[in-house]
């Protein structure tokens, strides 16, 4: 039985609250729901998502959409109470996540939502850092940080009367400096609040917020718990700080002006003391860029309104530059952010694979034994990772009974609604062909291998490797080697054009076209043609043959040897013992005249003419040069159809993509796609890339491309199925594709302006081969 590694990892749950987005108050609900976060373990890392209805239509903008695609929550709850239909919102949420079943959940207004996820034990047992401000938007920068528990922060108020400037002395720089810098959280998941789990360390790129709206400040709430570097400015207090500084110069001052102007203008410092020598970057959902330059001003003079020698900054506030970056260019950088992971504990398990299902016992060897699934366990099979669909869940967990899952950006996510103890785990595994086939499924589509994609899989199992990724890295070696010419002497057809497939149908190519991109196979061409090795009138080569009756071409072993320029005998032996060639003798029927190759499987001391089938002896008469028996070697017909069909590129191009995973990577060879039982489109490219799928076309010439531009709106319409993260087009000429086809690149341009998150690869000659 064969065994593969697992990690399994404990982790608090992802959760996802949505609210109004025209909510007059706010400001007071968002309260409520970190008042919620902070009760729950995790809740540091909660997010909220402000939506509208529009024409009795849910709608959420673009922004969040994306957010939630990358966080990707395990639950969805829905603050207020209202008369919203949660079929509609799970509905539309399907596109972007992959929630648990039945993940909605409606709070009862006006308290706080109901918890229902099996957590409710892992509530805050540790004090709470203290924050009292009248201005909300300071209510909301602090609490979004630090927590917030109004009873015991009102009890301690009234019966120890804390000092505002004892609460606000040290809260910017716990706000900003040590919050942003800290370690990964190392504590206990129990008991452990808002206050207490820390972030893991930023990664750029760093970003200001400014507005007032609603928006702007679940933008920074949200991007914060995707790891970006933000802060959120409301231009509110911006004008309130100005204002109170004007008074605080004219003598008119009172403690609490005083601590709003220290708090917002340490805050502000932090910033720009740690970030100084960068551009800054602002974004904002609610004001337009034309009034941006003058908030940007107004933040200038908080900041340079007040100067502290120990601190150092890296040059002269009033020369800080910035740039304001559009909502579009924003998703763009979600998109390709890192997922979130906050995990309590990982280790490594042994999984056991019986077919297609995996058999894992989650008590074995783990740091914190796991007796009960009252906590996310994301599982995560070594070289399987999928993309996070629902369709998906059809993995199925086979047993037990009891245990919900998902598939995430984690990994297989699971748990259980009942103090159930973990019994051993039976789940059935896919590969890539099944989760592309679910993935048309859903939109009446059905796909099968094609020829081109048979071929493909048949000559990438007679290359050594114990999974399909190593049988792939050792074939792609093969083919940018110059061992690579044992196949394309093969292929070199002596009449002027060649027969192969093109969308199904054959066509005439040009012989060149095939094989002239490798650098070897280059250099032989032209040596032939040099020294006139060609023999046209007799289409014949100075080494090897052609046969009348199939134009193959068969070499000795003398004739691979002068055309390779070396002893290849080794190499040659490997090929025969993975059937990658196979010998035999050229003999000529005696009967119809004609001329074909036997292996030696197929004759003893006589053969059957596989055209007319009479059986005769080998005897000189049925030589085909008259001569003694001698052995040649002929290329397995699959292998020959792989590469004659350009079988190259696809090759090449899933490799560039292998090279690239940092985790895992899945791929099918291609397939036909049908609709209403007709064929339909062809997809060269099908591929899963750290669990982001990719599709694409390849073709070996750039003067291909409008032949697959006369389907392009077939290819739309399977990409809005399929719901692709990387389209990939890519050649073995020496431009990249979208370079070199102007009706590509406005293609391309069209589908980018209707599906900004989906990222364009064009990879040419150079991409494909390493730059060899």
């Amino acid at each position: 039985m064969e065994t593969r590694l697992v990690e399994a990892t404990i982790r608090a749950p992802r959760i996802a609250t949505f609210v109004k987005a025209k909510d007059l108050h706010w400001q007071d609900t968002v309260l409520r729901i970190i008042e919620t976060y902070t009760k729950i373990w995790g809740g540091a890392y909660d997010i909220i998502v402000p939506y509208e209805i529009r024409d009795d239509v849910l709608s959420i903008d673009q922004v969040f959409k994306a957010i939630l695609k990358k966080y990707d929550p395990d639950f969805l709850w829905v603050y207020p109470k209202h008369q919203l239909d949660t079929e509609r919102l799970t509905t539309l949420i399907d596109r972007y996540i992959n929630p648990f079943e039945n993940g909605v959940y409606v709070g009862p207004s006006p308290s706080i939502p109901h918890i229902t996820l099996p957590l409710n034990y892992l509530k805050e047992k540790c004090s709470f850092t203290k924050t009292l401000f009248k201005d909300k938007y300071l209510k909301l920068i602090a609490y979004s940080m630090l927590g917030k528990d109004k009873f015991s922060y009102e009890k301690e108020f009234k019966e120890h009367r804390i000092e505002i400037k004892d609460i606000t002395q040290d809260l910017a720089k716990e706000l900003f400096f040590n919050f942003f810098r800290s370690s990964p959280f190392q504590s206990s998941p129990f008991g452990v609040s808002l206050t207490h789990l820390k972030l893991h360390p930023l990664k750029g790129p760093f970003f200001i917020i400014v507005g007032n709206s609603l928006s702007d400040f679940l933008l920074y709430y949200d991007l914060l718990r995707l790891n970006f570097g933000c802060v959120f400015i409301p231009t509110d207090l911006l004008d309130k700080f100005i204002d109170f500084n004007k008074q605080n110069k004219q003598g008119q001052s009172n403690l609490e002006k005083d601590n709003i102007i220290n708090t917002i203008w340490d805050y502000i410092f932090y910033i720009f003391a740690y970030y100084s020598d960068e551009k800054i970057k602002l974004v904002s959902l609610s004001e337009p860029e034309s009034i941006i330059p003058e908030i940007w001003e107004k933040i200038k003079r908080v900041y340079s309104g007040k100067y502290n020698g120990e601190q150092t900054i890296g040059g002269d506030p009033r020369e800080l530059k910035f740039s304001f970056i559009p909502v579009e260019k924003l998703i763009s950088e979600i998109s390709k952010s890192d997922p979130v992971q906050i995990y309590y504990s990982s280790d490594q398990i042994i999984g056991f694979f019986d077919g297609d299902k995996l058999i894992l016992d989650l008590k074995r060897k783990l740091k914190y034994p796991l007796e009960r699934l009252n906590f996310m366990v994301d599982l995560k099979p070594k070289q399987i990772k999928y993309p996070p669909k629902k369709l998906l869940n059809q993995i199925q967990i086979v047993s037990p009974s009891y245990i919900n899952y998902r598939i995430s950006h984690s990994g297989i996510t699971i748990y259980s609604e009942f103090e159930k103890k973990v019994e051993p785990i039976n789940m059935k595994i896919l590969n890539a062909s099944d989760i592309f086939s679910l993935l048309l499924k859903e939109g009446n589509f059905s796909c099968e291998l094609s020829d081109k994609g048979k071929y493909f899989k048949e000559t990438l199992n007679k290359f050594e490797g114990i999974t399909e990724i190593e049988k792939l890295k050792n074939l792609a070696e093969f083919v940018r080697s110059e061992k690579y010419v044992l196949i394309g002497m093969y292929l070199l057809k002596l009449h002027n054009n060649v027969t192969r497939l093109v969308s199904g149908k054959e066509k005439k190519v040009k012989t060149l076209d095939i094989i002239k991109w490798h650098k070897k196979m280059e250099e032989i061409i032209k040596n032939l043609q040099k020294n006139g090795k060609y023999n046209e009138r007799e289409k014949k080569l100075k080494y090897g043959l052609i046969i009348t009756s199939n134009k193959r071409a068969y070499f000795t072993l003398e004739d691979l040897q002068k055309i390779l320029n070396g002893d290849i005998r080794d190499l040659v032996q490997t090929c025969i013992e993975r059937e990658i060639l196979r010998y035999g003798f050229l003999l000529k029927c005696k009967y119809c005249d004609n001329k074909d190759f036997y292996s030696l499987s197929e004759i003893s001391d006589s053969f059957y003419c596989k055209r007319c089938g009479n059986k005769q002896k080998i005897i000189p008469e049925t030589l085909s040069k008259g001569d003694e028996p001698k052995v040649v070697y002929d290329l397995n017909e699959i292998i020959f159809q792989c590469f004659l069909n350009n079988g190259d590129v696809p090759i090449l191009t899933l490799d560039y993509f292998r090279k690239r995973a940092k985790e895992t990577f899945m791929f099918s060879p291609e397939f036909k796609i049908y609709k209403n039982n007709q064929e339909y489109l062809e997809l060269d490219i099908a591929s899963i890339c750290d669990g982001k799928i990719i599709i694409g076309e390849c073709k070996k010439t750039n003067e291909n491309w409008d032949e697959f531009l006369r389907k392009k709106d077939r290819f739309s319409e399977i990409l809005e199925i399929i719901q692709p993260d990387i389209v990939v087009f890519s050649t073995l000429d020496k431009q990249r594709p979208d370079e070199a086809n102007n009706n590509l690149a406005k293609f391309i341009n069209e589908i980018q302006e209707k599906h900004n998150d989906i990222e364009f690869i064009n990879l040419n000659r150079e991409d494909l081969l390493g730059g060899t």
